[in-house]
């Protein structure tokens, strides 16, 4: 396989397309479920850079791509006290927050912290002063992130996930000529 950007159709390139010419950017979140982590985020700002980082990524499965149309983690600055009177408007003592580090140049985003309240966004953004920072809702920790909040919110996300390794069938790759024309006979049907 080449990579996961192959499992797109071009409905969702052209869909994506719209997105970014809409927002500028698009917020993709991967996780390879049953690995321990919480996934990893990633901002990225054209549909050739959508393309390296999936194309990039090991081939793992399962494994659950999401898109979001919606730009996320809007409040964006240097982590410092103005940072902090922005938020101050935005955040209360009972309201969550992430924070994540905004790379120059790069679509990786570094998690800093996840917490509640505008005390301790304040002590976090001691701790990362002076860096470029993002901070906002992580959408996979304040909603039922399953398959069936993906439904409600089809409009607005793009959800690719894989259960099992469909992408490697040992045989076809043992003989490749035994599937040439059935396999070239179905991708060419419209």
């Amino acid at each position: 396989m080449k990579g996961y950007f192959q499992l797109f159709s071009k409905s969702h390139i052209a869909m994506l397309f719209d997105w970014l010419e809409q927002s500028g950017e698009l917020w993709m979140h991967v996780e390879f479920p049953y690995s321990g982590s919480s996934g990893t985020w990633y901002r990225l700002l054209s549909l050739h850079h959508v393309k390296e980082v999936l194309d990039s990524l090991q081939e793992s499965p399962p494994i659950e791509i999401t898109i979001f149309q919606d730009k996320l983690f809007a409040l964006r600055g240097i982590a410092g006290k103005e940072i902090l009177e922005a938020a101050s408007k935005q955040i209360t003592d009972d309201e969550e927050f992430t924070v994540v580090e905004l790379g120059e140049g790069r679509a990786f985003l570094e998690w800093i912290a996840s917490d509640k309240g505008l005390k301790n966004l304040e002590k976090i953004l001691q701790e990362v002063t002076g860096r470029s920072i993002a901070i906002g809702l992580d959408p996979t920790d304040v909603t039922p992130f399953d398959d069936n909040w993906a439904r409600k919110n089809r409009d607005c996300i793009l959800r690719i996930s894989i259960r099992t390794n469909s992408l490697f069938y040992e045989p076809l790759v043992d003989n490749p000529t035994k599937y040439e024309n059935i396999i070239s006979l179905l991708t060419s049907l419209k």
